[in-house]
């Protein structure tokens, strides 16, 4: 999981997602055999949400999702977060927007 302003805004988002057979059988995952997810929760200001704020959910990826590693930087040097993951399937690197 990471911490990180992905669209300027000012305020943290948080990157994370899960991966496919994350835990070997007989050890408790809900979920082993589900879809892989890579998602950024944007914060968004909003007076009429609890706190004053609330994140909304944005799909990034459903084949890689995150595995061992997730690390946001700035890959393509355009000013704009990129998103690197490693997982079982391989390292993958999403391009921000």
């Amino acid at each position: 999981m990471q911490f990180i302003d992905m669209d300027g805004d000012g305020l943290s988002d948080i990157v994370v997602g899960k991966e496919r057979y994350a835990h070997p059988r007989g050890y408790g995952d809900p979920d082993l055999e589900g879809t892989p997810v890579l998602y950024v929760f944007k914060l968004i200001r909003d007076p009429a949400a609890p706190g004053g704020a609330r994140f909304e959910p944005h799909l990034v990826d459903s084949e890689f999702g995150v595995g061992r590693q997730v690390t946001v930087g700035h890959v393509n040097m355009d000013g704009i977060p990129d998103i690197c993951v490693s997982t079982k399937i391989g390292l993958a690197v999403f391009f921000g927007q």
